[in-house]
């Protein structure tokens, strides 16, 4: 485990990156508490701290009986901002939550039609609204895709399903390796404008999200148009200067 950060961040890190492999994957359970705390040996205060950190990046779950089990392969936490609405790389989380309103199948759009092992078939179509949790406000307009190798996740669609990918991975094992998100200005469409309650033309920002797996092979595209006063992006950089302060067991 290398050196200069804390034992719980350290332990963290680790396991992030085992989940992101897939070990454990989706719907599996990580090591007990006890067992964790033996493995890294550390108390288990500071593995706790570890394991909320996953928590609150949207990776695991922790519930009486059934243990700490794995949500998603990647982080998918989120916060308010003033004004808007922080996205992280991977979506919007637990605090805005995606409602389905048409699930189907058909053709891709011209730019999806060449992407390997679809051609000429169908794909799963799913479009809905995001809202916020707490104000019932909508906030963007959704449309996902899913290649045809795995639209035989449409059983398991909810009106409020959770990470689509999560969905895929748990039935066809680890498959994403890249995450590629788009931001575009554009003006927001008539369809979109009157679920959304705002003028249609107005200004809006379409982010797309494509999950990739090896060689770059398309698993699933995400499309949100929001209104331009419902998204902010927010990014931080930290420089690299020492914090001396003492952390729990921090050698």
């Amino acid at each position: 485990m290398p050196r200069g950060k804390p034992r719980h961040e350290r332990i963290a890190e680790d396991l992030i990156a085992a989940i992101a492999a897939g070990r454990p994957p989706v719907g599996g359970a990580l090591p007990t508490e006890h067992e964790l705390s033996a493995a890294y040996g550390v108390s288990r205060f500071t593995v706790a701290q570890a394991l909320d950190r996953l928590k609150m990046l949207g990776l695991i779950s922790q519930r009486p009986r059934r243990g700490t089990r794995v949500l998603s392969r990647f982080p998918v936490s989120t916060r308010n901002e003033s004004g808007g609405t922080l996205q992280e790389w991977t979506g919007y989380g637990r605090d805005f939550v995606l409602e389905i309103e048409r699930v189907e199948e058909r053709a891709p759009p011209p730019e999806l039609a060449r992407v390997a092992g679809a051609a000429g078939r169908r794909w799963l179509s799913l479009e809905g609204v995001r809202r916020a949790k707490r104000s019932r406000a909508p906030i963007c307009f959704t449309e996902i895709l899913v290649h045809p190798d795995y639209k035989d996740i449409r059983a398991e669609i909810t009106r409020t399903p959770p990470l689509i990918f999560g969905l895929i991975e748990a039935r066809h094992g680890p498959l994403i390796r890249l995450v590629r998100h788009e931001l575009v200005a554009v003006g927001l469409p008539a369809r979109m404008a009157r679920v959304l309650d705002a003028p249609a033309g107005s200004p809006a920002l379409r982010t797309t999200r494509s999950y990739l797996a090896a060689r770059g092979r398309l698993v699933e595209r995400v499309v949100n148009t929001h209104p331009h006063d419902r998204f902010a992006y927010v990014m931080e950089v930290t420089r690299g200067i020492p914090d001396n302060r003492k952390q729990e067991d921090t050698p």
